[in-house]
């Protein structure tokens, strides 16, 4: 009488098979959705449900020609992320409630605020008023804007200037990603900036 062996061998096998072929599928898939850059990594984040508080730019435009010294670094050794409002001849009550709202979102962020930059690019404020700005804000940076410049940066994105307040997030490398206007609260803001600085290991 001939032996019948056992057919779990072969089933086994294609067990193994298939899980390699899982394991590696999924190294594969997760090296090719690694985001290489802000824009990839906002877009990549949309596709997978998670949605941003603030307004996404796009393109996504590099604001570093516009900043200052000292906030024109256009890499991301200090893992930087910079919160920019702008004042264009005159900064009304709605400019001025976006600094106060800002200010309090960097009291809120704890030890991470050093972590964030707020500047104030302005042109035509009286000194006075500067000088004020300055006093109530001693960490706020402010510097001259280029309006032209500005107006043609934003130009062919989603965030052409519109004569509407606003202040931008730019992330370490000089890149503007989101921007908030009047619609938005200071809690968009901090829970965009948690996020972000979550996923940024600090330098």
């Amino acid at each position: 009488m001939s032996e019948v062996k056992p057919a779990g061998g072969s089933g086994a096998k294609i067990q193994i098979i298939i899980m390699l072929a899982m394991v590696i599928g999924a190294t594969v898939l997760g090296t090719v959705m690694l985001p290489k850059n802000e824009q990839e990594r906002a877009e990549l984040m949309a596709l997978l449900g998670t949605t941003n508080m603030g307004t996404l730019i796009t393109p996504t435009v590099n604001w570093v020609p516009l900043l200052p010294p000292g906030e024109d670094i256009s890499d991301d050794i200090n893992g930087h992320y910079r919160v920019v409002l702008v004042a264009d001849g005159s900064c009304d009550s709605g400019c001025a409630e976006m600094i106060a709202t800002t200010r309090a979102v960097e009291v809120r962020l704890g030890r991470d605020a050093r972590r964030v930059d707020r500047v104030l690019l302005q042109t035509g404020l009286a000194a006075a008023e500067l000088d004020q700005l300055a006093v109530d804000n001693p960490d706020l940076v402010i510097a001259p804007l280029d309006g032209a410049a500005l107006a043609a940066l934003l130009a062919p994105t989603s965030a052409a200037l519109t004569g509407a307040n606003r202040f931008y997030l730019i992330n370490p490398v000089g890149d503007a990603v989101l921007y908030y206007d009047q619609s938005h609260t200071g809690s968009d803001l901090l829970e965009d900036l948690k996020h972000l600085l979550k996923y940024s290991p600090s330098r």
